[in-house]
């Protein structure tokens, strides 16, 4: 254990640092957490912080008189829900990062320069661009969905359904058609409407945890969600009839490993491969 006293002799401090940089290394480029218990990330980041406190050093610059500060390893364990994403893994993102205004690599330098961030105020001002950079990361792939290109259609089909004249005044399609049309049409635009308001308002997303946004160091440049090199984990054992129908109709549309009856943990096992 590191003792706090006394002038540190140049032996401790140059193994107390080496310990310190690979430790720290690991923590920031190595390992990512994710857990839907907010208290349980906070241990995490604590625990960390811990392992790294044990090999805290005294910095040159300040004449051994201070420690080294700790980075901000808390961007790297974060609260959500692992089974659970709006977005696919394997959805083709490599148009929504070229519309951005900001680029990937830009994204990936400012979670860098988070963990490297000396100062509250710096923190802070990292973390609202970093927040910026993923809601316009959310905005364009909602965007992309094929509901909203065929309301888009429908809405014009719909204006044109309203033009039933020529220059002269005359109808150029029978108006109980047309009327017969609109109601149509309309019952369409309705029904995709619901649908796209019943995905972005469903409470069953609001714990979901998006991965390809949430941690840029697991994605290649074109925005392709790499993945990690080993899972570890520790899976609640929950049976699925226990959570609702909107849980099971979410489980079947995403899993194959789903079936009528079956443990949580069975995704999760399957999420890790």
């Amino acid at each position: 254990m590191l003792q706090t006293t006394g002038k540190p002799t140049p032996e401790r401090q140059r193994v107390q640092k080496t310990l310190f940089q690979e430790k720290q290394t690991i923590i920031e480029n190595c390992l990512f957490g994710v857990d839907i218990n907010p208290n349980s990330v906070k241990i995490c980041r604590l625990r960390l912080w811990i392992e790294l406190l044990k090999n805290a050093y005294y910095t040159d610059e300040s004449g051994f008189a201070e420690l080294e500060t700790l980075p901000n390893i808390d961007i790297n364990i974060k609260q959500g829900n692992s089974l659970l994403s709006k977005f696919s893994l394997t959805e083709d993102l490599s148009d929504v990062f070229k519309k951005q205004k900001f680029s990937l690599r830009t994204y990936k330098d400012a979670v860098a320069a988070y963990k490297d961030a000396k100062s509250k105020d710096a923190k802070a001002d990292l973390q609202r661009f970093i927040n910026e950079i993923k809601s316009q990361f959310r905005e364009t792939v909602i965007n992309r969905d094929p509901r909203r290109k065929k309301l888009a259609t429908l809405r014009g089909q719909r204006m044109l359904l309203d033009n039933n004249t020529d220059v002269f005044g005359n109808f150029m399609k029978d108006p109980k058609l047309v009327a017969a049309e609109v109601i149509r049409t309309e019952k369409f635009i309705e029904q995709i409407e619901t649908e796209i308001t019943d995905i972005e308002n469903n409470a069953f997303y609001r714990g979901s945890f998006e991965w390809r946004f949430e941690f840029p160091e697991v994605l290649n440049e074109k925005g392709d969600f790499v993945g990690f090199d080993a899972i570890i984990g520790n899976p609640p054992y929950i049976r699925q009839e226990e959570l609702g129908t909107g849980a099971k109709t979410y489980f079947k549309k995403t899993f194959a490993t789903y079936s009528g009856t079956a443990d949580l943990y069975v995704f999760f096992v399957e999420q890790g491969f």
